[in-house]
């Protein structure tokens, strides 16, 4: 999809990873003066042209001479040979991802030349280490294995990369004589290693123990110093995008990138490197631009503005084939586009683009996203799909080497590409720009060849959907999704145009594809592995291993907090534990794809709904709104029993983040409604939210309407439906009482996919009890046994405190329905639940609930410590255990703190507490979205379980029950903390009680009956 603000911090904080241009073997020190010289980071244009002129042709002969040397045992001589010929290797590229040699016209396939190279420096390596040990020579080869390293880092052989740096680290700590400088050059590159693998915690380690050398050997005022603190900075930046991190630390992880970056900066001044200077300002500019972006300061902004130009204004006169200026004006891109001047914000990508072509080469990411970059523009704000077209096809170009088409309705060969992910962007890109040049220009082929290339590549992405364990759920998964998305917006685009002529429901089909797949993903391998037929014993081991890797994150995570990161043995001893559990991972799930190839079939199997299927279960009241998000526009497919249409609006770049701060504003505002300022913020959002989500064409459309079913996207699935304002509150009310909100209006129920209205109760099912309750005490022993096994919230600063009401609120509700089974106090253990909850129609779990963002499958419910017979179990049921205990349940209800709070993924929707349940077999989940109130959460759970028991619809139940706790309470807990977090997941249809008394009563009226006609058939016949 051509998204005109790809300019986005991921793809551009490449740079701050790559410094520079990357290590040469030319690094020296001088002693005296404390200095670095290290070629690899020079970037100025003197010596990279110096670099062109002096630099033959790469030659394989020349890596052939370094082993025949090393065989002969000239070691010297074969370092000396491997220097130069590593530097006119490296010189001859474009990029670290483009292997066109130079001086060659011919192109060499890329995986082709790959491997090429990677057998060459094998076998540099193997003759290296064969020669006999001599400490003598030890430096000398460890140097020799330096390169070698760092030559496997360049080809993307990162295992090799880093176990060829171990062994040259090996050499030079055994050498008679240290050197210091190449020790410093072999950490520094191997924190590289693991920094482009994107793991952005082990790098810090290697950094900071180079930085604690480099202080100690040569002091602080030098060129290392100041790379290391850029290199850091990179680091921080990266590991912003973790919510793992920013739900401890906020916006406080860019923050302190900016401060190493300003470190660096500091110490480039006093070494008179007035380039790196310049690029210092544009790398900070770079991340107040984005920490803009995230927190909507507008200084921030204008922060990043006012660093991208002081680094142009020098680079431009000292520098003009910097490396980074391309990058400089694409910060003025954003600027501008976050100012919504895009005329200036064309302009700055053009720059971008011609400085990137001809200072980077035309097969550099950097150049292919700012081709991307403009054919979105010319695209989406100045509507020239001839321009769009021509930009697209360039980037299309430029991606796959090689590819040179005769006209615009070729199709790449996909399997040589300079970047896998970029690659597909500019296909899909150039899909999406057909379908509006076809429409602009009446050319019906370009449409047609459009949908073909999105077939193509979906057929392409679907077949090559491979399992990459340890990495992500497959290794083309968000390709994939893109793909998908991309397409339902070209058939929406199309319907709009030519309407009623199928387009819009292709579009829901392939949206609803999409969710079914987010939907699946993960949260259903267990059914689906009992389904394949594989042994328990191999899903047990895959639990303890998953397990084991989700604590290693967290103790990551941890340690990161906590700077503990700085112990670099203790670091690389949990990782190198992390890879080898990672390994058997992977060794199990070969084993699965060996042997049990019905599991993987079943993955990628899509069930889906049509339109018309999903219209035939609506009756006349109710309307289903499917939500989803492109390009800064929310789409709403409204859907009645007899008419569907398509709504769209456009949203903000921090749209997303206004869901949150609406959370945020109702927990903060729940200690003190009367404060009139957190009154207006709420008030404020939730309107905010209602003209969104409602515009006035909707609310026309769906008059009459008092059902709502919402299929949401995203963050959406977060937002508390309830609370949104239909009307505005009189001027002088500070009162939530009387708010005109949605829940007045509307029964509401959420559901994961349209799927899941087709899963109706099963009445033939028989159930050993019709309501099972579960009620830990939580008294100070129990909260005594929590702090003991470090169990706590995982965010805020609350603790687990006492629950007054739980065990009377079961109690109560037990009492409503004659087959009944309560487990409270001591007695409310995991063992219990994973023994009786399967054969029950109704599961009610009132306790404590720990919502794990970082680990989502380590979030947990708690049952009893002090149950003694636990079986083993250890009392805590973690989200992982809940999808490998089936249930048949019609309802579970959970009277517990942020069960449907989890984390966020761009493909996946929300793991959470209530997900997993819906995932182990319930029909319906009721559960909460914030820290639920022990007093007010009784009231509205036992006024709901009495409309349940009168076979109310649930989510007529909930309104109700909600509606009932509005009416009746007072205007301080009136506040919708205290009554809008529950949320209903699922079927809304009444559970219709099954009484066995009621069987039996039936069962003797009949036998009563036969024998009444029996006796009297008896005396006629007499």
């Amino acid at each position: 999809m051509i998204n005109n603000n790809l300019y986005y911090k991921p793809l551009l904080l490449l740079l701050l990873a790559y410094i520079s241009n990357f290590l040469t073997a030319n690094s020296s020190i001088n002693n005296k003066h404390h200095n670095f010289v290290n070629s690899k980071y020079n970037t100025s244009a003197g010596n990279k042209i110096v670099a062109k002129e002096s630099t033959k042709p790469v030659s394989k002969k020349d890596f052939e001479k370094v082993i025949v040397l090393l065989q002969n045992e000239k070691i010297k001589n074969a370092v000396q040979l491997y220097k130069e010929a590593y530097n006119s290797w490296r010189s001859s590229f474009n990029s670290c991802a483009d292997f066109v040699p130079m001086g060659n016209s011919n192109f060499f396939p890329l995986r082709r030349t790959i491997k090429i190279y990677d057998s060459l420096f094998t076998r540099i390596y193997s003759s290296a280490i064969a020669i006999p040990h001599n400490t003598k020579d030890n430096n000398t080869i460890a140097t020799l294995l330096f390169y070698a390293g760092r030559s496997k880092y360049y080809i993307r052989n990162f295992r090799d990369a880093y176990h060829y740096l171990e062994k040259s680290l090996e050499y030079a700590k055994s050498s008679k004589q240290t050197d210091i400088n190449l020790i410093l050059n072999i950490y520094e590159a191997t924190g590289d290693v693991y920094e482009e693998q994107r793991d952005y915690i082990i790098p810090l380690s290697y950094y900071y123990v180079c930085e604690k050398l480099t202080k100690q050997y040569f002091g602080e005022t030098n060129s290392r110093m100041a790379r290391l603190f850029e290199k850091k900075g990179g680091c921080f930046a990266h590991l912003s995008d973790e919510r793992s991190l920013t739900s401890y630390m906020g916006s406080g992880v860019l923050e302190t990138s900016i401060k190493y970056l300003r470190k660096s900066q500091l110490i480039n001044k006093r070494i008179n490197d007035t380039i790196e200077v310049a690029v210092n300002s544009f790398q900070i500019g770079l991340l107040y631009h984005y920490l803009g972006n995230n927190t909507g300061n507008t200084k921030f902004q204008d922060s990043a503005r006012i660093n991208a130009l002081k680094a142009i204004d020098y680079l431009e006169k000292n520098d003009p084939g910097n490396l980074k200026l391309g990058n400089c004006y694409n910060v003025m891109k954003g600027y501008y586009t976050h100012k919504h001047q895009y005329d200036s914000a064309l302009y700055f990508t053009k720059l971008t683009y011609g400085k990137h072509l001809r200072n980077r080469g035309k097969h550099h990411q950097m150049t292919i996203m700012a081709a991307q970059n403009l054919a979105g523009y010319f695209l989406n704000d100045f509507h020239n799909t001839d321009s769009a077209l021509f930009y697209i096809q360039k980037a299309i170009e430029f991606s796959f080497p090689g590819y040179l088409p005769d006209s615009i309705y070729t199709y790449p060969d996909i399997s040589y590409n300079i970047d896998f992910y970029m690659s597909f962007d500019a296909i899909i890109g150039k899909a999406e720009v057909l379908v509006f040049y076809g429409i602009e220009n009446n050319i019906p082929e370009a449409i047609d060849y459009a949908f073909e290339i999105l077939n193509k590549t979906e057929d392409y992405l679907s077949e090559n959907r491979v399992p990459d364990f340890g990495l992500g759920f497959f290794n083309n998964e968000d390709n994939y999704y893109k793909t998908l998305k991309t397409t339902s917006e070209c058939y929406m685009l199309c319907d709009s145009v030519f309407p009623h002529q199928g387009y819009r429901n292709k579009a829901f089909d392939y949206i609803e594809k999409l969710k079914y797949l987010q939907f699946i993903k993960n949260m259903s391998e267990e059914k689906l592995k009992a389904e394949a037929g594989i042994p328990e014993r191999y899903i047990a081991t895959e639990h303890e291993i998953n397990n084991k890797i989700l604590d290693l994150k967290n103790t990551f995570i941890n340690r990161f907090i906590s700077e503990k990161y700085k112990d670099l043995d203790e670091t690389l001893k949990i990782q190198n534990e992390f890879i080898n559990l990672t390994d058997s991972l992977k060794n199990i799930n070969n084993y699965y794809t060996k042997n049990y190839p019905e599991y993987f079939r079943l993955l990628k199997t899509v069930n889906t709904v049509s339109l018309p299927e999903l219209q035939h279960t609506l009756d006349k009241q109710t309307a289903i709104i499917d939500y989803f998000s492109f390009n800064y526009t929310l789409y709403a497919y409204v859907i009645l029993r007899n008419d569907v249409k398509l709504f769209k609006t456009r949203i903000s770049s921090n749209f997303d983040n206004k869901v949150d701060s609406l959370r945020q504003v109702i927990l903060s505002g729940a200690d003190s409604p009367e404060n009139d300022e957190m009154y207006r913020k709420f008030v404020s959002l939730s309107r905010f939210f209602y003209q969104k989500l409602f515009t006035k064409q909707i609310t026309e459309y769906i008059s009459g309407i008092d059902r709502l079913i919402f299929l949401p996207e995203g963050v959406l699935y977060s937002l508390p439906y309830d609370v949104l304002l239909v009307n505005e509150p009189e001027k002088d009310s500070y009162s939530y009482k009387n708010l005109d909100y949605l829940i007045k209006n509307y029964s509401i129920s959420v559901k994961y996919t349209a799927f899941m209205i087709l899963n109706e109760f099963d009445d033939d099912v028989n159930y050993v009890y019709s309501y099972q309750g579960y009620a830990p005490e939580f008294n100070d022993k129990q909260l005594a046994l929590l702090d003991i096994k470090n169990i706590s919230p995982f965010t805020g600063t609350r603790s687990f405190g006492e629950l007054k009401n739980n065990i009377s609120e079961v109690e109560e509700v037990g009492d409503f329905f004659e087959n009944s089974k309560l487990f409270l106090n001591d007695e409310a253990g995991e063992y219990k639940y994973k023994t009786f909850a399967p054969a029950s129609e109704i599961i009610h779990l009132a306790t404590h609930a720990q919502a794990n963002v970082p680990n989502p499958l380590s979030s947990k419910l708690i049952f009893s410590l002090q149950d003694n017979d636990n079986f083993g179990e250890d009392n805590i049921l973690n989200l992982y255990e809940i999808y490998r205990t089936p249930i048949i349940a019609k309802l579970v209800v959970l009277s517990a703190c942020e069960s449907n709070k989890g984390k966020m993924y761009s493909s996946e929707g929300i793991i959470s507490l209530s997900r997993a349940f819906i995932n182990a077999g319930a029909k319906s989940v009721i559960s909460t979205n914030w820290w639920a109130h022990d007093e007010t959460t009784k009231k509205i759970a036992v006024d709901f379980f009495k409309g349940v028991k009168n076979e109310l619809p649930l989510d007529e139940a909930l309104q109700n029950s909600k509606l009932n706790y509005l009416k009746n309470t007072d205007p301080f807990y009136a506040h919708p903390y205290y009554w809008a977090n529950f949320v209903l997941i699922g079927n809304t249809d009444p559970i219709i009680e099954n009484s066995n008394l009621w069987i039996i009563i039936m069962l003797v009226l009949i036998s009563a009956g036969v024998f009444v006609i029996s006796v009297l058939l008896m005396r006629r016949q007499g």
